[in-house]
């Protein structure tokens, strides 16, 4: 039989007495999803995510998009075209972002997400590498430091272009420093 005392907060005691395992006010894990994603829902896109953060992302993007449109054309103009086109007929991108695709496809939607940020990811992917491919084809044989420059330019793009995705289909899952 049970003590006779109520647990804390009221409720029934639990069959042998002692206090219930789970407080009714207690927050689980899909209340903790669902008020984060109430808290950010009203804010728009652009209150998803901080100012300076959004800020950074898009600054980081348009140095790349800059980056691969000068070095693009100075490749085209300098005859380098076909190597260009010999490397995004590469398959292993496309396999990648297809991958992305259909995980997004047969992955179901969190809590407050409109969209899977897979199926962004797997168009953006392509989108970035086409971009540092035109970008890489300006020197025939460039430096070791020009290589990492692009390399950080295209990648830090790829995840500058991740958190805006996050922020726009999944508001939820922004992580707490970038609100």
């Amino acid at each position: 039989m049970g003590s006779g005392v109520a647990p804390p907060g009221g409720g029934v005691a639990p069959p042998g007495g002692g206090v219930a395992d789970h407080h009714p006010r207690a927050p689980t894990v899909g209340s903790r999803q669902r008020s984060v994603a109430s808290s950010v829902s009203g804010r728009g896109i652009v209150g998803r995510m901080a100012t300076w953060a959004w800020c950074m992302c898009g600054a980081w993007i348009a140095v790349a998009i800059g980056t691969a449109a000068a070095r693009g054309r100075r490749a085209i103009r300098e005859g380098r075209a076909r190597g260009v086109a010999r490397r995004l007929r590469s398959p292993t991108v496309y396999l990648f972002a297809a991958y992305l695709l259909v995980a997004a496809l047969v992955t179901p939607l969190s809590a407050g997400e409109s969209t899977s940020p897979l199926l962004w990811l797997a168009v953006t992917l392509p989108v970035a590498y086409a971009a540092s491919a035109l970008a890489s084809a300006a020197d025939e044989k460039p430096s070791l430091g020009l290589r990492v420059g692009l390399a950080g330019v295209f990648g830090g793009a790829v995840l500058a272009a991740s958190a805006l995705i996050l922020a726009a289909v999944s508001p939820a899952f922004v992580p707490r420093w970038l609100r």
